[in-house]
């Protein structure tokens, strides 16, 4: 990761992918928060690029136009929003492996969960998102072409400590569906999928 202009920074893609994953740009965007705080991150639109613009901005502040995402912030005495604009991509971005194997390989699932009980490789959230995905391929199907990506994240802390990890199948309306996090037993927040077609917007119910 890199920052070539004040507020812009340019971030790496995983794999093959042509858009910015969603752990990349929540690893990124967390740093801009404070410590401890309660985070509400959530994706409105898929990042064909490498390189975002990333600014502050009042919980009653209007959103800039066009913007992708952000990270909603608080803690017991202030509040803010980093928000995210797609800025245009590098003529050669960074590439990083993200072997999802590395999670999926090790993780239980049953009818209504599925946990993690091993060091994870990745960060907290990118080791949440292959795990929310082996989740989904064992207990729904949906109609179409499109895939399930991450759009939504709610935790009352970050932990560092993550392992024993589980999720848990909470709700599922159409082409949304949500899961708790449960980190080392507690319960911390929850993770939201959206089913999205190829053009990269999210199906609407």
């Amino acid at each position: 990761m890199s920052r070539d202009s004040d507020g812009e920074q340019v971030l790496p893609l995983l794999e093959r992918r042509p858009y910015l994953h969603g752990t990349t740009l929540f690893d990124a965007v967390r740093g801009h928060a404070p410590s401890g705080a309660r985070l509400s991150f959530s994706i409105s639109k898929r990042i064909d690029s490498d390189r975002v613009l990333i600014y502050a901005r009042s919980q009653s502040e209007a959103a800039r136009p066009n913007e992708s995402a952000r990270l909603a912030w608080r803690t017991a005495g202030a509040s803010g929003v980093i928000g995210v604009l797609q800025v245009e991509p590098s003529f050669q971005p960074e590439r990083r492996p993200y072997d999802e194997g590395l999670v999926t390989e090790r993780v239980k699932v049953d009818e209504r969960s599925v946990s993690l009980d091993r060091p994870s490789p990745f960060s907290f959230v990118a080791t949440l998102i292959p795990m929310f995905k082996s989740l989904l391929k064992a207990t729904t199907e949906m109609p179409g072409a499109g895939q399930w990506m991450f759009t939504r994240l709610d935790i009352d802390r970050h932990p560092d400590d993550f392992i024993p990890l589980k999720l848990g199948l909470d709700v599922m309306a159409g082409a949304l569906v949500r899961s708790t996090i449960i980190v080392r037993g507690s319960p911390v927040g929850s993770l939201y999928f959206s089913w999205v077609r190829p053009s990269g917007s999210p199906v609407r119910d």
